[in-house]
């Protein structure tokens, strides 16, 4: 277990762990810190307790919806696979763990029109429900007295994910009001889908959206074969198309994330600046690159030490050019004595 501050951001972590006094404490921050790292949404409210309160992130109690459909996804793909090589008692195993893996799905992270991360209780080992509900449900008397906004605000695109697995986009029962739920989320802005509605500052948060969330999702629309999803589905992608390319214009470079709330903007927040290919890094680039695409032909040549002697015979013939240069100048005159002793002797 990772309870260090992570190498590449020490002084940012140290400064994040400072608030908490017990030396336990700071370790689970640290625990909590990296693998939210590792979650690929670092960072986001989604992994607050009580958001934003950066230093109040508990992943390690966070059962995601996402990552659970990516795993399904590859139980699937594994007996799909093992079924085509004829390993047929292995695709009848990963299809008995998929089967209790969609179970278990349905009963832990279903809420009526949409699939939720689920918390663990840091004190019991009971379930609780994070705040995270389609406003669909905002109004329902089991919901208590909890105003709209306190809800909408915990709306997040990873609640749509499992549509991106078959098995879930082609059950029909529930696909219908799982699009329903992401048209009225308030997710679905002028350049494409929000990560969040919570404007946090930091990157996974409103108003970025990113590339893997609108493929996952237009394709999981796509897949459901509905009418009304296919055309929430080109509807997305043309947004996310157009601010894409109206970006790319306006700066030379494609960028990593996009503000969806203005289209033709690029995003923001989070910890770092990203870094894009200017001039002055270009000629650096150029050399890796080429490098990179002939990684195979410098090794071969390495290893058969054919490559020693390329550079030996350059370089010996560079000296051989050094010393032309600066050798005798033919055709030039005779010194005094020289032209002397030559008249004495005539």
């Amino acid at each position: 277990m990772w309870n260090k501050s992570r190498p590449e951001s020490s002084i940012m972590d140290k400064e994040s762990a400072s608030k908490f006094l017990n030396v336990s404490e700071k370790q689970q921050f640290n625990y909590d810190l990296v693998s939210t790292a590792e979650s690929g949404w670092d960072f986001s409210t989604r992994w607050m307790r009580d958001p934003p309160d950066f230093t109040t992130l508990a992943t390690t109690y966070v059962i995601p919806v996402d990552l659970n459909a990516f795993l399904l996804g590859m139980e699937l793909n594994i007996a799909f696979f093992a079924k085509v090589t004829r390993g047929n008692s292995k695709a009848e195993q990963f299809l008995e763990i998929s089967d209790v893996r969609k179970k278990e799905m349905n009963s832990i992270f279903w809420n009526a029109n949409t699939k939720l991360d689920y918390w663990l209780s840091n004190s019991t080992s009971d379930f609780f429900q994070v705040l995270i509900v389609s406003l669909v449900l905002i109004g329902d008397s089991s919901l208590g007295s909890t105003t709209p906004e306190a809800k909408c605000i915990c709306v997040f695109a990873s609640n749509f994910v499992p549509l991106w697995i078959k098995l879930f986009a082609s059950d029909t029962s529930l696909v219908g009001s799982v699009v329903e739920s992401l048209k009225t989320s308030g997710l679905i802005r002028a350049a494409g889908i929000a990560t969040s509605l919570t404007d946090s500052g930091q990157q996974w948060d409103f108003p970025n959206g990113w590339a893997p969330l609108q493929h996952m999702l237009v394709e999981g629309l796509v897949k459901t074969g509905l009418k009304e999803a296919r055309s929430l589905a080109e509807e997305i992608s043309i947004k996310w198309i157009t601010t894409n390319y109206i970006v790319y214009k306006k700066t030379g470079v494609m960028h990593e994330k996009f503000d969806v709330e203005h289209c033709g903007e690029f995003g923001g927040g989070g910890e770092y600046v990203p870094q894009v290919d200017v001039c002055r890094y270009s000629r650096i680039t150029l050399v890796m690159e080429w490098i990179g695409m002939h990684a195979l032909m410098i090794y071969i040549l390495a290893a058969c030490n054919i490559l020693p002697i390329i550079l030996q015979g350059f370089y010996k013939k560079w000296k051989r050019g050094e010393k032309r240069a600066k050798g005798p100048v033919l055709g030039g005159a005779t010194t005094p004595e020289e032209g002397g002793s030559s008249r004495n002797g005539a």
